[in-house]
């Protein structure tokens, strides 16, 4: 599957999704770079966010909690990268959006945050899908 050329996508008010090549491109100051590569240049703008499932691409509960958490917590822009910037970074904005009630379902947070051509890898998806039921489960208590 061929790399996408330059990924860099505003899909929300101060938030982002990147190839990691535009991530290092991206020269604001403020800016929290939310790296879901393990792969970028060591910085103190720098987050690492791996997804700690059973695979590379397969996001947890617990991290996508952790990384909502942490966007809040920040009051600048965002950008999120993985290496290509079409599956765990598109996955973990999405979360952001569905936290921020930007979206309401999975597909709508998805749709405002997928590469137009390329489309997230199954274990990246299924990992937001079971971060959104429980977010979902926990509201009703």
């Amino acid at each position: 599957m061929a790399k996408p050329e330059k990924t860099l996508r505003k899909v929300s008010v101060g938030l982002w999704v990147s190839d990691i090549q535009s991530a290092e491109d991206f020269s604001h100051p403020y800016v929290l770079l939310m790296d879901c590569s393990g792969k970028g240049v060591k910085s103190p703008r720098r987050v690492s966010c791996l997804p700690t499932g059973s695979t590379s691409h397969s996001w947890t509960v617990s991290d996508l909690n952790k990384i909502v958490a942490r966007v809040k917590a920040h009051k600048g822009p965002v950008v999120f990268h993985c290496h290509r910037g079409v599956s765990r970074s598109t996955c973990a904005a999405a979360a952001v959006l569905l936290d921020r009630g930007e979206a309401l379902t999975v597909e709508e947070a998805l749709a405002k945050t997928s590469h137009k051509v390329h489309t997230p890898a199954t274990q990246s998806v299924s990992g937001l899908q079971k971060w959104w039921a429980a977010r979902q489960q926990t509201a009703l208590f």
